[in-house]
C-alpha cells in the first residue's frame, strides 16, 4: 500500500487544476466589458486559484497522512490496537466524502473571493452573477469528480483493512449509503451542474439581446425627436433648443438624456447621471471616442450597468441617452419562469432515469446478495434459481450464479449419496461382524465339546490297563 498519500495528492491536484475551466470562460464571455477587464480579472482569478490550490493540497496532505502512517506501521509488523485499526479504516472509508467536501469548500471560497474583488473594482452586480452559476455547477462537479476518482485509491485499502480485521478477529462493519444512492446522487448532481452551466450563456445571451434592443429603440427615439426638432426649426438647432429636447426626452420615460460636446465634456445633464467611472479609464476612453466619431451608436458599460446611446445633433454636440439594465428586470421574468420549468422537467426526467437505473442494476445485485447471505447462513435452497432478466452484466451474473448453485447442488447431492452408501456399507459390515461373532462362538463351543470328549476318552484309555488286574483280584 505504498504511495497512498501521493496518489491522493495527485488526483486532488488534477481536480483543483480544472477550477480555471469554471471561471475563465465566465470572465471572458460575460463578466468583462473591455480587454483590460479581461486581463485584470483573469490574472486575479489565477492568483486566487493558486492560493486555493496550495491551501487545498496542504489540507489534503494532513487529512490523508494518518492513513499512510498506519499502513507503514502495518507493513513493519508493528502491533496496533483494534480500536485504532477500526478508526483508520473508517477514516479511509470516508476519505472520498471528506476530500470532496473540502474541494467544494475551496471552490466556494475562490468564487466568493472573486465576487468580492470584482465588486471592489466598481463592477456592477449583474456581471459577476455568472460566478454564482459557476459556483453551483463547479462545486457539484468537483465533488463528484474527486470522490469518484478517489475510489480507485481507497477501495484496495478498504479490502486491506477488511482482511486485517478478519485475521485479528475484529468485527468489520459494511454499512454504507448503498449502491442506489451511489447512482442517484451523481446522476442528479451532474444534471444540476450541466443545467446551471448552460444557464450562463443562456442568461447572458438574453442580456445581450436586451441591450441590443434597448440600443436600437433609443437610437430610433433620438432620431424621431431630432427630426421633429429640425422640422420645427428649419435648420441647425441651437444649444438651448437641444437642452429643451433633452428635457422632453427625459419626461418621455425613454431614459435619462444628456448633451455633451465631441470631446465628451458634459454640456447639459438635468438627471445628473454618471456616464464615466473612476476605476476603468479604458471604458471612459471608448465613450469619448464614440462621441467624437460623428456617427450614432450605442455602448454598454458594466460599472453602472447601463446602455449609452449617442447621436450627433449639431457641429461639436452629441445627444446621449442612458438606459439602466436594472430598469429592464421585468423583461427577464419570462426567462426565469421558462428556465425554472425547464429545470423542473430536467429534474423529473433525470429522477425517472435514475429510478429505472436503480431498479435495473441494484435489484439484481440485491437478490444475488440475499441468496449468498442465505447460503452463507446455511439456510439456502439449492433448488431455487435467480431470474435472468437481461443479457447485460447483471443477467450474466445471475446466470453464472445459477450455474454455481447448480454445481454446488450436484456436489451436495453426491456427498449425500456417498454418505448413504457409506452408511449402508457400514450396516452390512456390522451385520457381517455380528454373524462372524456368532459363528466364532459356535465354533468355540464345538471345540469345547471336542475337548471334553477327548478328555473323557483319555480318562477311559488310562483306565483300560487296570481292568484285567481288577478282574483277577476278583
Amino acid at each position: 500500500m505504498q504511495g497512498y498519500t501521493r496518489k491522493i495528492l495527485f488526483i486532488s491536484a488534477l481536480v483543483y487544476a480544472i477550477f480555471p475551466l469554471g471561471f475563465l470562460p465566465a470572465i471572458l464571455y460575460s463578466m468583462s466589458n473591455t480587454p483590460a477587464q479581461m486581463r485584470h480579472f483573469a490574472l486575479l482569478g489565477v492568483l486566487v486559484w493558486v492560493g486555493v490550490f496550495l491551501l487545498g493540497l496542504l489540507m489534503t496532505y494532513f487529512i490523508a497522512k494518518p492513513v499512510q502512517d498506519f499502513l507503514d506501521r502495518m507493513g513493519d509488523s508493528t502491533s496496533f490496537a483494534a480500536e485504532e485499526l477500526m478508526t483508520i479504516a473508517k477514516r479511509n472509508k470516508q476519505m472520498p466524502m471528506v476530500l470532496g467536501l473540502l474541494v467544494m469548500i475551496m471552490f466556494s471560497i475562490m468564487e466568493i473571493s472573486l465576487n468580492a474583488t470584482y465588486r471592489r473594482t466598481g463592477v456592477g452586480p449583474l456581471s459577476p452573477l455568472a460566478i454564482f452559476f459557476t459556483l453551483g455547477a463547479g462545486a457539484l462537479v468537483t465533488y463528484m469528480c474527486l470522490s469518484g476518482t478517489l475510489s480507485f485509491v481507497v477501495s484496495p485499502v478498504y479490502d486491506f483493512f477488511y482482511r486485517a480485521c478478519l485475521e485479528n478477529g475484529i468485527p468489520f462493519a459494511h454499512k454504507g449509503s448503498g449502491l442506489g444512492l451511489g447512482i442517484m446522487i451523481p446522476l442528479v448532481g451532474y444534471a444540476i451542474a450541466v443545467f446551471l452551466w448552460l444557464m450562463i450563456p443562456a442568461f447572458y445571451e438574453g442580456i445581450f439581446r436586451v441591450r441590443e434592443e434597448v440600443g436600437r429603440s433609443m437610437l430610433a427615439g433620438q432620431n424621431i425627436a431630432l427630426k421633429d426638432l429640425l422640422d420645427s426649426k428649419g435648420g441647425s438647432p441651437a444649444q438651448d433648443d437641444l437642452k429643451l429636447l433633452v428635457d422632453r426626452m427625459d419626461s418621455s420615460g425613454m431614459g435619462s438624456s444628456f448633451l455633451v460636446n465631441s470631446h465628451g465634456e458634459m454640456l447639459y445633464n438635468p438627471a445628473g447621471i454618471d456616464i464615466y467611472n473612476r476605476h476603468w479609464q479604458d471604458i471612459n476612453t471608448a465613450l469619448r471616442k464614440a462621441f467624437s466619431s460623428g456617427k450614432p451608436g450605442s455602448l454598454y458599460e458594466n460599472v453602472h450597468e447601463q446602455v449609452v446611446c449617442y447621436t450627433p445633433v449639431a457641429p461639436g454636440m452629441v445627444l446621449g441617452t442612458v438606459a439602466k439594465m436594472s430598469d429592464r428586470r421585468p423583461d427577464f421574468k419570462q426567462f426565469w419562469l421558462v428556465y425554472a420549468l425547464m429545470g423542473l422537467a430536467v429534474f423529473l426526467v433525470v429522477w425517472y432515469v435514475g429510478i429505472a437505473m436503480v431498479i435495473s442494476i441494484v435489484k439484481p445485485i440485491a437478490r444475488t446478495k440475499m441468496k449468498i447471505h442465505d447460503l452463507s447462513a446455511g439456510e439456502g435452497d439449492l433448488t431455487s434459481r435467480l431470474e435472468v432478466l437481461s443479457d447485460n452484466e447483471s443477467g450474466a451474473m445471475a446466470a453464472e450464479f445459477n450455474a454455481f448453485v447448480a454445481k454446488l447442488e450436484e456436489i451436495v447431492s453426491a456427498v449425500r449419496r456417498t454418505a448413504y452408501e457409506v452408511n449402508a456399507s457400514t450396516q452390512e459390515v456390522a451385520a457381517g461382524s455380528m454373524g462372524l461373532s456368532q459363528a466364532t462362538q459356535d465354533q468355540a463351543a464345538s471345540i469345547e465339546e471336542v475337548a471334553s470328549t477327548i478328555e473323557e476318552m483319555t480318562s477311559t484309555i488310562k483306565l483300560m490297563p487296570r481292568m484285567p488286574r481288577l478282574g483277577a483280584r476278583r
